[in-house]
């Protein structure tokens, strides 16, 4: 996928010849780098292809990154596909990528946006597992594998017919360090190819997001008054005419705070953020008809959007939520898009 920003590594150019080889020896196992090529050399490289377009390692990963944003979060097309298998439009450019046997496929979607004025067809291949860049695991021994590396993108330029396949990893190797990879290799990304395709003309600057609160569901589980008052302490309720709704803290949460040092440590994806761990709401409908009408809209609910699913069908019980943040572009169509490109649809390459 795509985080907002990059970490900062040392500039490989300014490393001990001893500490380099054995960077180089990593990306060379890892099958990243040829053996008969100097990783110095290839960076070295693509930082003169870069300069003669008037732009910078970070400008490709920035333009990564818009073209996530406006994939999820599209403010002009949204042709997402609804048909079964891979759309048409790279079927034989993915056929000709390396194998992925083994690997687990958690869906397929296709979206069209428009990026650098350019209108880009897009399908993006998600995996279960990640590709990790081996200069980056030697300064860092955490795991990036979901904010870089676990997903294909397969782009056709509808206006040139131009088409390139992005893997995600590479766009983040340029962006850290200046490198993509051998030219021989499968991985490598072409600079000049991509740069065309994508019809960056200078410097990219990153789309402006916003972040809202949002209401996030915890699932189809519904839950009774007599569990609530065991495990939560209510901290607000209010009544509505179709709904009731119960503002909570978990109580074992509130008993470890006492005894801790009062850090709670949450894990969250990077564009999906937990704003109080301590926080929960509960909601009960109480209006059938309501409910059946008002399945996939939205709430406005204790200052925050609450998406009522398809699973929340069941009236007089209460459905669980936490509080949460969902980041969306700051101009353009403001329905959630994240939501409706993880459709699991699954294809074998």
């Amino acid at each position: 996928m795509s985080t907002a920003t990059l970490p900062t590594y040392p500039d490989l150019f300014t490393l001990d010849p001893s500490v380099l080889e054995q960077i180089q020896d990593a990306c060379i196992k890892q099958s990243h780098l040829s053996p008969s090529d100097k990783l110095l050399d290839v960076i070295q490289s693509n930082l003169i292809t870069l300069s003669a377009h008037g732009l910078t390692k970070l400008d490709i990963y920035y333009n990564h990154r818009n073209m996530y944003l406006k994939f999820n979060m599209t403010d002009n097309f949204d042709a997402y596909s609804e048909e079964e298998g891979v759309d048409l439009h790279v079927k034989s450019l993915i056929e000709s990528c390396p194998s992925r046997a083994g690997w687990s496929c958690h869906g397929n979607s296709t979206n069209e946006i428009i990026l650098n004025g350019q209108h880009l067809r897009i399908t993006c291949l998600v995996w279960g597992g990640a590709e990790r860049c081996p200069i980056e695991c030697h300064f860092d021994e955490k795991y990036h594998g979901y904010e870089r590396g676990d997903r294909d993108w397969f782009v056709t330029n509808l206006t040139t017919k131009a088409q390139i396949w992005i893997p995600d990893l590479l766009p983040a190797q340029i962006g850290m360090f200046g490198f993509s990879q051998s030219k021989d290799l499968p991985y490598h990304l072409d600079l000049e190819k991509y740069i065309d395709i994508m019809g960056i003309k200078g410097p990219i600057e990153v789309l402006p997001t916003v972040r809202e609160a949002r209401w996030r569901s915890n699932g189809s589980v519904t839950y009774t008054p007599e569990y609530i008052a065991k495990n939560y302490s209510t901290v607000k309720e209010e009544t509505h005419d179709n709904y009731q709704l119960m503002l909570t803290t978990r109580k074992e949460v509130e008993e470890e705070t006492e005894e801790s040092s009062g850090e709670t440590t949450t894990t969250a994806t990077p564009e999906t953020s937990k704003l109080d761990p301590k926080i929960y709401l509960f909601v009960k409908f109480t209006n059938a008809s309501w409910l059946t009408a008002n399945l996939d809209a939205y709430q406005n609910i204790f200052d925050g959007q609450l998406h009522i699913l398809s699973y929340h069908n069941e009236v007089n019980t209460y459905y669980q939520f936490d509080k949460g943040s969902q980041l969306r572009l700051a101009e353009g169509d403001q329905s959630d898009k994240i939501r409706s490109k993880t459709k699991g649809r699954c294809v074998i390459i």
